[in-house]
């Protein structure tokens, strides 16, 4: 079957100089033939004639050639052309049938596109529908030997960690920079199941008192900052101390929001940052757990509850009423742009059925003019397979354009959507026109 495609392929697309070759070996039988009857006494035009009867016809012979070689390849391209000289005969047709295809698949691939991203797709990490987000749904954030209590207490997870999100001033270079950072316990990355791009990530070890100073970079950081050198590890930068880079970390990688640089929390907590220690601060400190596998999100959250109701028995002062937030990681990511997204994603789906109505409503109307060129076609003996083989051809062709069309709409649109879309809005830098989408989109609109 291969075999007789490509040389039904190499048959379409060197038909002339194939033709061209066939000719030629036919004309030397004929003459072979005419040169034979010629030889038994037959006169020359006499012998031609016989030898064309033989042959069956140089004219036929061409033709059933044509037929063995690639009939239905050359009928469907033959087709293909005949449906661009339609549609380019109709231009206000044309024009209409593919602005509702493009206008369909175009809106409905960007939001659909987006909504994909933010809802469905999973989070960039391993075994993300593990990770889940612990606070305290009292004051801000939670406080840090709360937060410890938790880690020491809670048999759900393989591990808790937590995060804070700060700025920070960088001194060390010529002009003093603002970048963004995170602070993080030392086990963070080994919750979020990330492993770096170049040296190392934190370990207990950086946490101990006394020891080095350390920092994990973006790479992004890396590259823009420190030009992505390998010797950037083991480099000194100047935050508001000296801290040595230990690691970069993977292309795009962000938790919650983007971060230039990474600092250990457990020794500003021992620094009396922020006032941490004490029970009663709550700052911006958010907790992540990796659930045990085929432990359910709502069995960890009755035991965190527990927990949370012992340590207001224990600490009754600043913890009366406490009470603990658990849900996954994906949901407090998308936080309140879920309703916004459904309600746009149904939206587009509701004006994608339009246009194909529309749409469909216009071929019934374009077929039932061309009744009488079916009629003729027919009288002159094309069977139904041949008209109906036609007008898929003249669709289909219709709908590839405006697919094609529709792709590069959609990734206008998508891009408008982005450079409008607040800076805060969920998973924004992993946006990208989603072939998946599109694809689905096209073939809806094409049945």
């Amino acid at each position: 079957m291969i075999a007789r495609l490509l040389a039904s392929l190499r048959g379409l697309l060197r038909r002339r100089q194939i033709e061209g070759e066939i000719a030629e070996e036919l004309r030397d039988h004929l003459e072979r033939e005419t040169d034979t009857h010629r030889a038994r006494g037959v006169p020359p035009e006499e012998a031609r004639r016989l030898a064309l009867r033989d042959l069956g016809g140089f004219t036929q012979t061409m033709e059933s050639t044509r037929d063995v070689r690639a009939i239905w390849l050359d009928t469907v391209w033959r087709d293909v052309r005949y449906a661009a000289r339609v549609l380019r005969r109709s231009p206000r047709f044309t024009v209409t049938a593919l602005t509702l295809l493009v206008l369909g698949i175009g809106s409905t691939t960007a939001i659909f596109s987006i909504a994909y991203t933010v809802l469905v797709r999973p989070l960039p990490y391993p075994d993300a529908e593990r990770l889940v987000f612990v606070a305290e749904k009292q004051g801000s954030g939670v406080a840090w030997p709360n937060f410890e209590d938790w880690q020491r207490r809670a048999t759900s997870f393989d591990g808790l960690a937590s995060s804070l999100a700060d700025a920070v001033i960088v001194t060390s270079g010529p002009d003093p920079r603002r970048f963004l950072a995170r602070s993080v316990t030392s086990n963070f990355f080994g919750v979020l199941g990330v492993s770096p791009v170049r040296g190392r990530l934190f370990d207990e070890s950086d946490a101990r008192p006394g020891a080095v100073a350390t920092a994990v970079i973006s790479h992004e950081f890396w590259m823009r900052e420190l030009g992505g050198a390998p010797e950037a590890i083991g480099q000194t930068i100047t935050l508001r101390t000296p801290f040595t880079v230990i690691g970069v970390l993977p292309p795009g990688f962000r938790y919650m929001t983007a971060a230039d640089v990474y600092l250990l929390l457990e020794p500003q907590v021992a620094a009396n940052y922020r006032g941490m220690p004490s029970r009663g601060s709550h700052t911006s400190l958010y907790a992540i757990g990796r659930l045990k596998p085929s432990l359910s999100v709502m069995a960890a959250r009755t035991e965190m509850q527990t927990i949370a109701a012992a340590l207001a028995l224990e600490y009754p002062q600043t913890n009366t009423g406490g009470d603990v937030l658990l849900v996954p990681l994906a949901d407090r990511v998308v936080g309140d742009m879920a309703p916004t997204l459904t309600v746009l994603a149904g939206g587009v789906t509701l004006l994608l059925l339009i246009a194909c109505v529309n749409l469909a409503v216009l071929l019934l109307n374009k077929s039932a003019s061309r009744a009488h060129e079916f009629s003729i076609r027919a009288a002159i003996g094309a069977d139904r397979r041949n008209l109906i083989r036609q007008l898929l051809i003249e669709q289909g062709l219709l709908v590839v354009m405006g697919g094609v069309l529709g792709a590069l709409a959609g990734a206008a649109i998508l891009a408008g959507l982005i450079s409008m879309a607040p800076a805060d809005m969920p998973r924004l830098d992993e946006i990208r026109l989603d072939l998946v989408v599109l694809a689905w989109t096209t073939l809806i609109s094409c049945t």
